[in-house]
């Protein structure tokens, strides 16, 4: 007895590539897209890149950030006078 020959889900004319490892399909080779080492049919695909949320600035740290560069400016513009301050106390 011979072994079944696997077709694509979506092209029953084309031999199967590969096994979609979301949901089970069996896809040609123009089918399967793999990404970060994991075949996907095109329906999963398209989920995938649906639920992917899109990378945005993140505006909440701005604040934080500014403030900690205003503090670096201060401290590196006073330490001069500051340490003059100080050594002219001890004289």
């Amino acid at each position: 007895m011979t072994a079944p020959v696997l077709v694509c889900s979506r092209h029953p004319s084309r031999p199967a590539f590969a096994r979609c490892q979301a949901c089970g399909v069996v896809v040609c080779q123009e089918c399967a897209t793999p990404v970060s080492g994991i075949m996907n049919c095109p329906a999963c695909l398209a989920r995938r890149t649906e639920a992917a949320p899109a990378r945005r600035f993140p505006w909440r740290l701005l604040p934080l950030t500014l403030a900690l560069l205003l503090s670096c400016w201060l401290i590196v513009r006073l330490a001069p006078w500051a340490v003059g301050l100080v050594v002219g106390w001890f004289r």
